[in-house]
Parts: structure tokens; sequence; C-alpha cells
């Protein structure tokens, strides 16, 4: 019922698509809060796996119901964020753990969590995304806030609880408060997310404002791949082989054997 947010999602579609064309591999899609859903529904045919978790039970069945091919070839799962990679050991097949993961949480739902949990949500999802995986979090920008009160809440006061003015707005903070019902809204600047990821070492934030939303990426590191090929290769070629040495000679000495000897003893 809304050209910005039609469009947004339009763009939306077209952001997820291309991100998921950017391997060979095998993809699944992750989506954190995922409402009734939308996206799921559309990047379904798209993914090796297609995953939506909610914490709400009543979006899970609302989403079976209007998407049939979702409930016959998804994962559709009631579920807290806090425990995703809990969840989906449980629930998902091992093919699902080979293919690369595009994990996401859109449409402001980050914004709607608990701040208290946020920043467990991404530790989570990071998690979830793994070594080569990626890991999105899409929310309503704050440059486009002007034009969110404007085009989308004044003109659905049904959403809101009541008529939206402009002195319920904060437009520096990008914050709306409608005191007759209690609703309230955030949009997010690129600083507000990336400082959820900053604690993360070795991983890659990119930024990218699609319509008035905005999509922050984060990925491992080409860096720390290549710390750990290189750790990797250590040990094989340099640490494994002294430590074979150790222990072949270790056999041969009596103050070794000895030792051996008492340690069984011990344990």
């Amino acid at each position: 019922k809304c050209e910005i947010m039609e469009d947004l999602y339009s763009r939306e579609k077209s952001y997820f698509v291309d991100l998921l064309s950017e391997s060979d591999e095998e993809v699944s899609y992750i989506e954190v809060g995922c409402g009734t859903a939308e996206l799921g529904s559309f990047l379904v045919d798209k993914t090796k796996y297609c995953v939506g978790v909610d914490i709400n039970p009543v979006f899970i069945s609302k989403a079976k119901e209007l998407h049939p091919a979702m409930a016959d070839s998804a994962y559709l799962f009631e579920g807290n964020a806090v425990h995703l990679n809990d969840l989906l050991v449980e629930k998902m097949p091992s093919e699902f753990w080979q293919t690369k993961r595009v994990v996401s949480i859109v449409m402001n739902t980050f914004g709607i969590l608990p701040s208290c949990i946020r920043g467990q949500v991404i530790e989570e999802m990071l998690k979830l995304a793994g070594d080569d995986g990626v890991v999105v979090v899409g929310c309503w920008h704050s440059g486009s806030f002007h034009d969110g009160v404007e085009h989308f809440y004044k003109q659905n006061p049904e959403l809101t609880g009541g008529e939206v003015t402009d002195d319920m707005c904060d437009f520096e903070g990008a914050n709306l408060m409608v005191p007759s019902s209690g609703y309230s809204s955030h949009w997010w600047s690129e600083a507000e997310i990336m400082e959820y990821f900053n604690e993360h070492k070795g991983i890659d934030i990119k930024c990218q404002v699609e319509g008035i939303g905005i999509f922050v990426s984060a990925r491992k590191s080409t860096e720390s791949h290549q710390k750990s090929d290189i750790s990797n290769a250590v040990w094989e070629n340099e640490l494994l082989p002294l430590l074979w040495r150790d222990a072949m000679y270790a056999g041969k000495c009596e103050i070794m054997e000895d030792l051996y000897s008492r340690e069984k003893s011990y344990f």
C-alpha cells in the first residue's frame, strides 16, 4: 500500500538475488525474524535450502498458509534467535551444513529486537554463516526517515495506532513515538549497525543504501582465511613432524618410559 516500501521490497529482492549469485557453490538462505516469509517465498527456488525462523508461531503458521511452496520445500521454524545455531543443528540435515550460507535479518526486524539481545543475535548469525558465508542486516535508513514519515507513517495511521504529526518525530535521531498508542520506530544509520560488528575481528563489512533501506553485509575477510591456511600449513609441515619425532624417541628413553608408566598410573 506504500510506494516507497514497495520500491524497497523490489530492491531487496534484487540485492539478495545478486548476493546469492556471487558463488558457484550451492547456497542456502536463512532469515531471522522471517515473519510471514515474503522474501523467503521469493528466494525458495533460488537456494538449496530456504530457512525461516521466527519467535512468533502465528507468523510461522501464516507463512505456511500463504506460501504452500515454502511449507513443502522450505524449513520454517518457531524459535528464538539467541539459540539460532542450536535450533538448526537439531532441525537441519547434514547436507545443509555443506552449503554456503547467507544469513539475514531484514525489514527493520533488527530494530524490533530488544536492545539487550541484538549483540547475541549478530554473534549467532556470524557463527551460522561460518567461514565462507555472509550475514546481512537490512534496516530502514535514517537518511530517509523524513520520507518515511511523510509517505509511510502519515499515510497509514492504522499501522501506528493514531495520526502521526511532526512533533512526534525526532528527525535528527530518526525516531518516531506516537503517544496515544505507544508505537515507536527507529531508522538506522550505517554507524549504528556497524557498531554491532566492530567487536568481531577478521570480518569485512560493506554498506549499501537501496531506496529507503540500508543493507550491511559482513563476512570473514580474505586475510583471516589466509591466516587460517598458514596456521594449518605450519601445523602439518612443522609442528606435527616435531611431535612425531619426539614421540618416536620417547619410547627409547628410560626416563620417558618411566614418565609414561607414572602417567598411566596417575590417570
